[in-house]
């Protein structure tokens, strides 16, 4: 496959195991076709800024107790924008749960204009009816990305040059160690030499080149590593799982290079520093996105 020879030499000479360069911001293009990170209506679950950033946490980040909170079902969702959504007796807390933006002395109950247009939601086939629809209520809590409605096999690209991991992805979902966890929801992670991977959930045609038995493919954004569709042990609709991380700055042994416990959970958006509501993700490194921050 022809390359662009800049995105290749830049990942040529990065070893796989050394400490990350410092990170140039906003290097991230959609990893979608046609589409732009800021498309309305494009968005059905965000990340929660309430889920731990820092990946040691023993247990993380599902299936806490909600005694554990905010590094648990903390009983609220904490959006890019600053806007939080909490948990209601009409919206049960749970960690798939649908929380709405309550009007309290640090907000109103009225969404920023940059959520309302971004977020769809997932109400359809919901009980009550209309859960997690625009404008009503946010899904869902500890969600370590985002989960974008794009259409079934739609192409998926790498948002940025760089290498498919050989383990294919990073445990940010499960407790457990085992590989092939995260393969089970169609998972390709891509890491893109300057400290950061980005992972892509819920694909099939999975596309892995050459890394497997330890191998590591170079892929240009150009390159599929699947397509759009619902892959996961229990069915759910078809849309794109996305995921950044970024490396934790200092020497980790190469046996465990890929372990979730060298990286931090970041957000592409950044982070709306402004609000009141604290930010677990931490506001560093800020937007990522290539197009910019538009809140």
């Amino acid at each position: 496959m022809a390359r662009n020879l800049l995105e290749v030499g830049v990942f040529a000479a990065v070893s796989l195991f050394c400490t990350p360069l410092a990170a140039a911001p906003q290097f991230l293009g959609f990893p979608a076709n046609n589409y732009n990170p800021y498309k309305s209506a494009l968005i059905s679950t965000v990340l929660d800024h309430e889920v731990p950033h820092d990946l040691t946490q023993a247990r993380l980040p599902f299936n806490q107790a909600t005694t554990l909170g905010p590094y648990g079902h903390s009983n609220g969702i904490l959006s890019f924008t600053g806007e939080l959504f909490v948990a209601t007796a009409t919206y049960p807390n749970k960690d798939d749960g649908c929380y709405p933006k309550p009007a309290n002395a640090h907000q109103t109950s009225a969404w920023g204009a940059t959520l309302a247009s971004l977020y769809y939601g997932t109400g359809a086939g919901k009980s009550p009816p209309d859960l997690c629809t625009d404008r009503v209520a946010l899904n869902y809590d500890d969600h370590p990305g985002y989960d974008y409605l794009v259409p079934r096999d739609t192409p998926v690209h790498p948002a940025y040059a760089g290498s498919i991991i050989f383990s294919k992805c990073i445990e940010t979902f499960s407790n457990s160690s085992a590989s092939d966890i995260c393969e089970q929801y169609g998972a390709v992670a891509v890491d893109h030499g300057n400290g950061f991977v980005t992972q892509y959930m819920h694909m099939r045609n999975l596309n892995y080149g050459m890394a497997k038995n330890g191998f590591n493919q170079s892929v240009p954004t150009s390159w599929t590593l699947g397509t759009v569709y619902h892959t996961a042990p229990t069915t759910i609709g078809d849309h794109l799982h996305f995921e950044v991380l970024q490396r934790r700055a200092k020497t980790v042994d190469p046996n465990h290079y890929y372990s979730r416990k060298n990286y931090y959970i970041v957000d592409p958006y950044g982070y709306n520093t402004a609000s009141y509501y604290g930010d677990n993700l931490l506001s560093k490194p800020g937007c990522l996105w290539a197009t910019g921050c538009h809140y």
